[in-house]
């Protein structure tokens, strides 16, 4: 018994309209081969010839490596300005430790103490 599926129906409802063509095709192919042998030889060099003379492109590699290059140098050097930001803060929050440390503040320290807190705080607020 012979399967039925879909691709076997397909083949049964079109194969009019495929093999007609087809014929001709291959019937033209058959008629004149010297023609279609000599076109294919010709498709061939003109390919050839255009591929590495008329259609050569310029590498677009470099401009993409620099392109590359600045954005890691540029991420590089926000990463120096954070771990000198984050140095920064660590040494005032040592700073600030000290003065809390002390028994007793004079205006001096006070002052001190005021601007180590909001230069932390704009550090904290600031997104570079």
């Amino acid at each position: 018994m012979k399967k039925t599926t879909v691709f076997s129906e397909l083949r049964n409802e079109f194969s009019d309209l495929i093999e007609r063509p087809l014929a001709s095709i291959s019937g033209f192919f058959k008629k004149y081969p010297k023609v279609i042998f000599s076109s294919m030889v010709l498709l061939l060099a003109s390919s050839f010839l255009l591929c590495f003379t008329l259609l050569r492109m310029d590498s677009k590699k470099a401009p993409l490596e620099k392109k590359a290059l600045l954005k890691v140098e540029s991420g590089l050097s926000e990463i120096g300005t954070t771990v000198s930001k984050l140095k920064r803060t660590l040494e005032i929050r040592e700073a600030l430790k000290v003065l809390l440390a002390k028994e007793t503040l004079n205006s001096q320290d006070s002052l001190l103490m005021v601007s180590m807190v909001a230069e932390l705080e704009r550090a904290g607020h600031t997104k570079n």
